[in-house]
């Protein structure tokens, strides 16, 4: 969708789920740190800790990140499988990897602490974030392309290369 559909629809799913939260704390924890995941699990409470899948909300405006960051974003991945002002998704027939607005929008995310996800980055994209970020990244979802030939699983080097990060491959 448009990157101001994108933002408007972003903010709106953010503001529902936050009131979700409100009307059951007994059940919902906002999660905006380690320490929120602990009293989450020690006080038996589902903790929501909110991301994207996409970086379409704010591709246009990268002051957006930090006004996501306070509403309790804390992973992104900057493409979803296709071409956006970031970068190449996983599915694009050719990679050219992060633009510059990707290099600034890791950059913001590393500052800001919100997870540089690549789950669905091209092979190029990825390999430029891992190396662009200052700080661990992931594949919070993928699997291995030695066992299966899927545009989004992971090479055995790309795995290795987020692991050598600091970073974890689920």
């Amino acid at each position: 969708m448009p990157p101001e559909e994108a933002y408007q629809k972003s903010v709106a799913s953010i503001a529902r789920w936050e009131a979700e939260v409100d009307r059951y704390p007994a059940t919902l924890v906002r999660v905006r740190s380690v320490s929120d995941i602990r009293a989450a699990k020690a006080g038996g409470r589902t903790g929501l800790l909110y991301g994207f899948q996409d970086g379409v909300s704010f591709e246009t405006d990268l002051d957006r990140l930090e006004m996501f960051h306070r509403l309790g974003i804390r992973v992104i991945q900057p493409t979803y499988n296709r071409r956006n002002r970031l970068g190449d998704g996983c599915l694009e027939p050719s990679d050219a990897g992060l633009s510059n607005a990707g290099h600034e929008a890791v950059e913001r995310m590393n500052l800001l602490g919100i997870l540089v996800d690549l789950s669905h980055c091209g092979r190029v994209t990825a390999a430029a974030a891992i190396r662009s970020s200052t700080r661990p990244v992931a594949f919070t979802h993928t699997g291995c392309a030695a066992l299966a030939g899927h545009p989004r699983n992971r090479t055995d080097a790309e795995l290795r290369a987020v692991a050598n990060q600091g970073g974890v491959s689920g």
